[in-house]
């Protein structure tokens, strides 16, 4: 029997919610962090209270916003480096979570093969290094974190400015920050989801190729979260290779998932996606 005959269909690789959630807290400190140094920094800002209260001209709030935002980006600078330098652990976290699922899922998949054909199981199929993954991964979310510090600062650049404009105090721009940038952990838990999916993603990809296993089923989490265009990818065969393809059973043809309306991305590519695969061998 050639490999290509082998059916065999493997565990449900799970979804590092745990290792998500871990991200997210990480994140979170590190905006309530810089929320509360922002609004700090504006208080104690004595040259800054005074331009605003009008002790001195308006046009003096420019050059006392600037000073003051130079200080506070150097201080956002530092805490940054910190939340950054964590990154590499993050991906080591879920690369193990996914290689220990993986295991399991070839294990299953091995037992189910005939001794006399384990010669035969499917060769690796060449992709992207890990360490590239790794690279791409961590350089990503580098610019997104710094995004979520440049959005503090640009929003209490701005803030500063009307409230100059309009004659505000700085305790009644101070309360009116503590709302504003409660924006930024809503950013926070959507880069932290994202993220982490999309790496799982990857990683199951890499990991199924590197075993020869090209095809898996689409697995969603099955709440009420789930999109409709991932709902009816639900048990379909998809494929590693083609984004655009399914099929319902091992032996149909292939067909175009957009004939369903179906996603033409691979699992965790979507913004937040949680789904999952459960890796299939041979039959195609």
């Amino acid at each position: 029997m050639r490999s290509s005959q082998i059916v065999g269909r493997g565990l449900k690789i799970a979804y590092p919610i745990s290792i998500e959630k871990e991200y997210t807290k990480l994140l979170l400190r590190f905006v309530s962090r810089l929320k509360r140094l922002s609004i700090d920094s504006l208080v104690e800002n004595y040259d800054l209270q005074t331009s605003l209260n009008g002790v001195v001209r308006h046009d003096d709030v420019v050059d006392d916003l600037g000073q003051s935002l130079r200080v506070l980006g150097l201080t956002i600078s530092i805490e940054s480096k910190e939340v950054i330098q964590s990154l590499g652990g993050y991906f080591s976290k879920v690369q193990q979570f996914t290689n220990r699922s993986l295991n399991n899922s070839v294990k299953h998949l091995v037992s189910k093969v005939p001794e006399t054909e384990l010669a035969t199981f499917p060769a690796a199929v060449q992709t992207i290094e890990i360490n590239t993954l790794k690279k791409m991964w961590v350089n990503k979310n580098v610019d997104l974190i710094k995004g979520l510090s440049d959005g503090v600062l640009n929003q209490l650049g701005d803030a500063v400015y009307d409230a100059a404009r309009m004659g505000e105090s700085i305790q009644s721009l101070s309360k009116r920050l503590n709302a504003d940038l409660n924006i930024n952990k809503k950013k926070a838990k959507a880069i932290a989801r994202d993220q982490i999916s999309k790496l799982k993603g990857n990683l199951s990809r890499h990991n199924d190729l590197v075993h020869g296993l090209t095809t898996y089923e689409w697995s969603t989490c099955k709440d009420g979260a789930v999109r409709s265009s991932h709902r009816v990818l639900e048990g379909k065969i998809c494929s590693w290779l083609d984004a655009s393809i399914y099929k319902n059973h091992i032996k149909d043809k292939w067909k175009k998932r957009a004939s369903i309306g179906g996603a033409i991305q691979q699992i965790g590519e979507d913004f937040g996606c949680r789904c999952t695969n459960i890796s299939i061998a041979g039959g195609l």
